[in-house]
């Protein structure tokens, strides 16, 4: 973290190494095959990666290299969508989640974003989304040992 003006600033470097970009390459071709199954495609019409509607399969249409440079302009103010998995007790109506991320009725599976927040932060979700993930991956990382 560097300090400006009395404030922290957060630089990530997102996408500026070899191996971040091919790790995007994997979750994006990743999130295709997901997109592609049936149980997918029964509820959901279509997969957009950007806000001018370009379907990610048109996207991966292309090489490598092309998809890298349009993944890399792409990063910037957006909104995420908090609370469509909310965590909460198993007798809460609204709730997905308990506060391990496992999945209430379904073993093995569970959410570590943005998504398991009862409420929007008040800030970006980003630090908050590595918090949380950490300490659920860390959970589980203790219970499989």
């Amino acid at each position: 973290m560097a300090e400006v003006e009395g404030t922290a600033e957060v630089v990530l470097g997102t996408l500026e190494t070899h191996d971040d970009s091919t790790r995007m390459l994997a979750a994006l071709r990743l999130a295709a095959d997901l997109c592609a199954t049936k149980e997918f495609r029964e509820v959901v019409e279509s997969v957009s990666i950007d806000a001018a509607g370009t379907p990610l399969d048109a996207l991966l249409a292309h090489d490598d290299d092309t998809i890298i440079s349009y993944v890399r302009r792409q990063p910037g103010a957006y909104s995420h969508a908090v609370g469509t998995c909310r965590m909460g007790a198993e007798r809460d109506s609204e709730a997905v989640v308990d506060n391990t991320g496992a999945v209430f009725g379904v073993d093995g599976l569970w959410v570590t974003d943005a998504s398991v927040f009862p409420d929007i932060p008040r800030a970006a979700t980003q630090i908050p989304v590595m918090a949380v993930a950490g300490r659920i991956a860390s959970g589980i990382a203790e219970r499989l040992r």
